[in-house]
């Protein structure tokens, strides 16, 4: 087996990165409450990131069928969203128990996790899916969530059972695992490190790199990014980025009933 050293630097690049802010002094104080409590260094980010990452060596690994282990276990879009499902859970439950053993923290009172935060989201997206319905029907415009060919393509191969399996998993837990790692673990200490301009711009150009995908276009990602990282700055709630994440996704079963 070759083993290609450039694809694993350029996979692990950005936990480099986060790294080497690990030693930098914190030297800004966070505007608000709940991303004051957030005490932890930036290693359990980099940890999260590392294994968030890993996903796609396993992918890749897997589908040059180079992991006996899952010889029983074709390479295949029903497998792939059972494979994330558990990948997911792995992440969260490492998270869980750093934040609430390790650090002694209160999870809902450090990501705030207020019922009273849903109301300022939800709203906002209402506005945007009514603006995106309309710029669908009278422009033929997606101004939100523009999917490929192969997003559909990759769904309709589904059978009923995983087509609800890949909604639960691409739509409702990737967004939960992800706004935990990039916005959640990672923000609150990049921020008293390097600054809130360069926390949202940091946090999104490594959560860029996370997405890497040739069908996928980078600024519009980056520009996301931004995006979540702004709402979770507003006033430390986690709620607000994950419900953003969660309908932005959830646009690709429009399309998939639409088509």
């Amino acid at each position: 087996m070759i083993i290609n050293y450039k694809f694993i630097l350029f996979i692990y690049c950005t936990v480099l990165l986060l790294m080497s802010f690990v030693w930098f002094k914190d030297r800004f104080e966070p505007t608000n409450k709940a991303l004051k409590l957030c005490n932890w260094s930036l290693l359990p980010a980099v940890v999260a990131l590392f294994f968030s990452l890993s996903s796609e060596i396993i992918r890749s690994l897997w589908y040059a069928n180079l992991l006996p282990f899952l010889d029983k276990y074709p390479y295949k879009p029903s497998n792939l969203e059972v494979f994330t499902f558990f990948y997911c859970l792995l992440i969260l439950s490492l998270a869980y128990v750093v934040l609430r053993f390790v650090y002694k923290v209160s999870i809902s009172e450090v990501f705030n996790l207020k019922v009273a935060e849903f109301r300022f989201i939800l709203k906002l997206c209402a506005l945007l899916a009514v603006i995106n319905l309309l710029s669908i029907y009278l422009l033929d415009l997606n101004i939100l969530f523009n999917p490929q060919k192969a997003d559909l393509s990759y769904i309709k191969s589904m059978d009923g059972l995983h087509i609800v399996l890949y909604t639960f998993v691409t739509i409702l837990l990737v967004p939960v695992v992800e706004e935990t790692v990039f916005r959640g673990l990672m923000y609150g200490p990049l921020y008293r490190k390097v600054g809130r301009i360069f926390a949202i711009m940091l946090s999104s150009l490594i959560w860029t790199h996370a997405h890497f995908e040739p069908s996928m276009p980078s600024i519009g990602i980056f520009a996301v990014g931004i995006w979540l990282a702004w709402l979770y700055d507003r006033n430390g709630s986690l709620i607000q980025p994950i419900v953003f994440h969660i309908f932005k996704n959830s646009w690709i079963m429009f399309y998939f009933f639409k088509s």
